[in-house]
């Protein structure tokens, strides 16, 4: 499955930096439109369909460190 990344927000000087945990590309929050909340954490994405797999797929991209 191909991601675009139609309204990229990289910048990897930022204090607020993370990754987009679908295609690993550096997300600044403050720039970023599209984030969902999982589990009580907010997760950042470089576009909407990065965020849309990430909705419909979570438990691929995150679990629990017990």
């Amino acid at each position: 499955m191909e991601f675009l990344q139609d309204d990229t927000v990289f910048d990897t000087t930022s204090k607020h930096a993370n990754v987009d945990v679908v295609c690993g590309m550096d997300i600044i929050e403050e720039k970023c439109k599209h984030r969902s909340e999982y589990r009580g954490s907010t997760y950042y994405f470089c576009s909407s369909p990065c965020q849309k797999h990430f909705d419909d797929y979570p438990e691929r991209y995150v679990w629990d460190e017990a």
